[in-house]
């Protein structure tokens, strides 16, 4: 075995530089735990992003960079993990972010996290539709990072006013989303997402806004229910939003809309039952870590 010199590319540079980030994400939970009040954690999460920052720009290897020429030395799967370190970096940043994304809509003091999680979702979709090589691997992964990119731009459509040119920016990025993941054929991840990625363009759908059913100020959604239709509903594009109410909801909110109630029952799942019984696992049971908490966070506050 002989040394490479700095900066030359071999197999397990990319598991290493994915290696200092999955090391800041632990030592982020590592910090929150020990901290006592919302402002601290928060103040964690930005000492986290700075140094997210620094990792991007002063530690990223230069093989990695895309605005560095590609060398005809370096392996072939340079380009290719290029691409997939941009999409995987954008999402931990959202993550790092996740906690206080729902928070962001309504409180300023962290609408720094609402602005950062936006422009990484973008730069994951606009990644992922770049043209890519035709014997380039399918990583399943960058599929979920989609669907999450996805989801945060909208459930920050879901939260803008029906005017915001935002709004419909971030609906065209999610319907090129749903678009990209029809592409990939017998994909359970992909289907799900696309049906949990069609619910929310519906809910946020501006021409709605009219109806007491969307009020901006308080949306009465059941998301046991959304996540329920996404991993168990039919594969037809017909949607009954209503379907997805709160049983808390007013009946003020259910004016003009004919509710079907066998769809409503049929999607009305308790949502611990969801995540045992319908969502596999990601992390063994040792870990700790159960599904919910992929949801909780970033959907609690439809």
């Amino acid at each position: 075995m002989e040394p490479l010199q700095v900066g030359e590319p071999s197999y397990v540079s990319y598991n290493n530089y994915l290696y200092e980030i999955a090391a800041l994400i632990l030592e982020l939970h590592e910090r929150a735990i020990k901290c006592n009040t919302e402002f601290t954690r928060y103040e964690q999460v930005m000492s986290i992003d700075a140094r997210m920052r620094e990792i991007a720009i002063q530690a990223r290897p230069r093989y990695f960079d895309v605005t560095v020429p590609l060398d005809r030395d370096w392996p072939w799967f340079i380009p290719w993990a290029r691409r997939s370190l941009t999409i995987c970096f954008a999402h931990k940043v959202i993550i790092i972010h996740r906690s206080f994304l729902a928070r962001s809509f309504e409180n300023a003091t962290f609408s720094f996290s609402r602005r950062t999680c936006i422009a990484a979702a973008k730069t994951i979709l606009n990644e992922a539709n770049q043209q890519q090589d035709v014997n380039e691997p399918i990583i399943w992964i960058d599929q979920a990072f989609c669907i999450a990119a996805a989801i945060t731009l909208s459930v920050d459509a879901i939260h803008r006013h029906p005017h915001e040119l935002e709004l419909e920016v971030h609906r065209k990025l999610v319907h090129g989303c749903i678009n990209r993941l029809r592409e990939y054929h017998n994909s359970p991840l992909a289907e799900r997402g696309i049906r949990l990625l069609g619910v929310l363009l519906l809910i946020s759908d501006p021409t709605r806004a009219t109806n007491t059913i969307l009020q901006r100020t308080r949306l009465e959604f059941d998301i046991s229910k959304i996540l329920a239709y996404a991993y168990r509903g039919p594969s037809n594009d017909t949607v009954h939003l209503d379907a997805f109410l709160s049983p808390i909801c007013p009946d003020s909110a259910r004016s003009g809309d004919n509710v079907d109630n066998e769809m409503r029952t049929q999607y009305h799942v308790d949502a611990a039952d969801l995540v045992e019984n319908s969502v596999p696992e990601l992390f063994p049971a040792q870990s700790g870590f159960s599904n919910a908490f992929i949801f909780e966070e970033l959907l609690a506050r439809i």
